[in-house]
């Protein structure tokens, strides 16, 4: 045998990339039943029971140029049930604003209405504005359309980031797309009249990225594109500031992953202060709404002093409850009031998340280079969206219970959840255990859809 022979056959074969047809088939299939479950969400639950939907409605309507319609709106809420869903008298006379509604108040819609990021009104107003002539329930329905189709764009682009993180698995990309896809509160979040659709669909871009910065090293459209995808993420909500770690991170990383660390540095601090002069300028032409962002962030950290103080912060016997809520939350809480998952589902849900966790270990192990710092880097991301949930809406006077907030972190959560547990399986059975995971989402949310949602809104319309 020849010296050549001898050393090809001792080097450690490199893993191919799967067919491309064939993640894209996978993928495909997950996009389709998602829009199919997503029609059949959208038809299921009547008007207005996913929450805040009559004030982001309002606030879309305004941004079209369609003028005061909250009564309209007030009474389509009437004639759908929204009270009865409630368990609620509805009142008679009937509110003419949302300030009337004490439920609305209660649950600090009508507050929020006024003061929130703008860009998803703009985008919603300027879709609306050709169905100038539909009802406030026929643009309810056309938004839960709108928002369908940014949550379909942001599965695409999980799957984008998991091939980026481990292109020699075949199946691993769908079913991360179906992880953050069929999620059942995902999913529901998805079809809802709001601002989340969007955001979660640049938490996506914004991974994606992140993650595909670190294979193409210093390269200097994909760090603009990264840190555009970051300045817009909190014109959307504050909530898209809890991005910015792992979007820094993610720059860092890949310029100093090329080596030459002088150069890097400078490239990074460039990309900075354009960023930061994006900020200047978008102050000098539009100061109110710099102002609006600024004061809603004042008033985050506001709070945030005042956890950090100790002046605000609740029993710890609250805690154990508050964390049961969130994670069963964001599995899935269905419309304005709560309905429980049944207990066996819920810790089967705990239980895949701790395999998870265990599983990063042996994920990362095979990991190459830059594989691990896209994996760092999507660790970075969601863990600046649950420290930014716990500082800002965990701790406090007034805590927030709902997982849904969490869900800017769900492309995240779903390349990692998904690829620990497949980790957890020999090499030759990756595959397998990953298409058994991808058909699984479709039939959890199937599950909720049908068991859960049905017999509650069987008198919906």
């Amino acid at each position: 045998m020849r010296p050549q022979e001898s050393q090809s056959s001792e080097t450690r074969p490199v893993p191919s990339p799967p067919p491309r047809g064939a993640g894209w088939a996978a993928t495909g299939a997950v996009l389709l039943i998602t829009l199919l479950l997503g029609i059949l969400f959208i038809a299921r639950v009547p008007p207005w029971n996913i929450p805040d939907e009559p004030t982001h409605l309002d606030c879309a309507l305004a941004a079209a140029g369609r003028g005061e319609l909250q009564p309209a709106i007030i009474r389509s809420m009437a004639e759908h049930g929204f009270w009865d869903y409630l368990g609620l008298r509805a009142p008679h006379p009937l509110p003419e604003s949302f300030a009337e509604i004490r439920f609305l108040a209660l649950a600090g819609a009508v507050t929020q209405a006024g003061r929130k990021p703008p860009l998803y009104y703009r985008a919603a107003g300027s879709f609306l504005r050709f169905f100038p002539a539909a009802a406030p329930v026929d643009c309810l329905y056309l938004l839960r359309a709108f928002s369908l189709g940014f949550h379909l764009l942001g599965a695409v682009f999980v799957f984008l980031a998991a091939r980026r993180l481990c292109p020699g698995e075949r199946f691993y990309p769908a079913a991360a797309a179906g992880a953050f896809a069929l999620l059942p509160q995902s999913l529901l979040i998805g079809v809802s009249v709001s601002y989340e659709p969007l955001l979660d669909c640049l938490a996506a871009v914004l991974l994606w990225l992140a993650v595909r910065l670190q294979a193409k090293g210093a390269d200097p459209l994909g760090a603009v594109a990264l840190v555009l995808v970051a300045f817009l993420a909190p014109l959307t909500s504050t909530k898209g500031f809890f991005l910015l770690p792992g979007a820094f991170l993610g720059l860092v990383l890949a310029f100093l992953g090329g080596g030459r660390r002088r150069a890097s540095l400078a490239a990074v601090a460039a990309v900075l202060a354009a960023a930061l002069a994006g900020w200047v300028l978008l102050a000098w032409l539009r100061p109110g709404l710099v102002a609006r962002l600024g004061s809603e962030l004042g008033r985050e950290m506001a709070r945030l002093r005042g956890v950090l103080a100790g002046d605000s912060l609740p029993a710890w016997r609250r805690y154990p409850w508050f964390h049961r809520e969130v994670f069963s939350s964001f599995f899935f809480k269905g419309g304005w009031g709560m309905f429980p998952l049944p207990p066996w589902a819920f810790w089967i849900f705990v239980a895949c998340n701790f395999f998870a966790v265990l599983g990063q270990f042996p994920l990362v192990a095979r990991l190459d280079g830059p594989s691990r710092r896209a994996w760092l880097a999507a660790v970075v991301v969601g863990l600046g969206v649950v420290a930014g949930f716990y500082l800002t809406r965990a701790a406090g006077p007034d805590p927030v219970p709902q997982g849904r907030h969490l869900l800017v972190g769900a492309p995240a959560w779903a390349l990692l959840f998904t690829g620990g547990l497949v980790a957890l399986f020999p090499a030759r059975a990756r595959g397998w255990a990953a298409g058994v995971i991808a058909c699984l989402w479709p039939l959890a949310a199937a599950a909720v859809l049908f068991l859960l949602l049905g017999p509650i809104y069987a008198g919906g319309s």
